[in-house]
């Protein structure tokens, strides 16, 4: 189990982020801000009643969730599910001091990884 989570998630990340990488190395930076949405947006969460304020809401959280992207929050979110299950039959948390060293080893892995992957963008910026 902990080896398929490992495998779907790091292909995962790598596939995606070299995917988003190659896509700005031929793009650039793209602008995908529609102005005339956000200003509408602004005014509803500012003076639009509840039902606006609800309504908006509901557009925005579509606009970023649409049902196509539901295949890719399968890939994004079942290792993780795996990953649970995993340290779940190995009962991690039953007996935490027997297990520190193996949850520290993967907080801190996971610490370095996830902050190489946030900081690539900006390292490739500079470069």
């Amino acid at each position: 189990m902990r080896n398929w989570a490992l495998s779907l998630w790091s292909s995962w990340a790598f596939g995606s982020t070299v995917l988003m990488w190659l896509m700005w190395k031929m793009s650039g930076d793209v602008d995908f801000s529609e102005p005339e949405l956000a200003k509408q947006a602004i005014a509803n969460y500012q003076q639009g009643t509840w039902e606006q304020i609800f309504t908006q809401r509901a557009y925005d959280w579509l606009y970023v969730n649409s049902l196509t992207q539901a295949f890719i929050f399968i890939l994004t979110i079942f290792p993780f599910f795996l990953f649970g299950a995993f340290i779940a039959k190995e009962k991690w948390f039953h007996d935490v001091n027997r297990h520190r060293p193996t949850i520290r080893k993967w907080c801190i892995g996971s610490l370095i990884v996830g902050m190489a992957f946030k900081w690539l963008p900006y390292i490739e910026k500079i470069s």
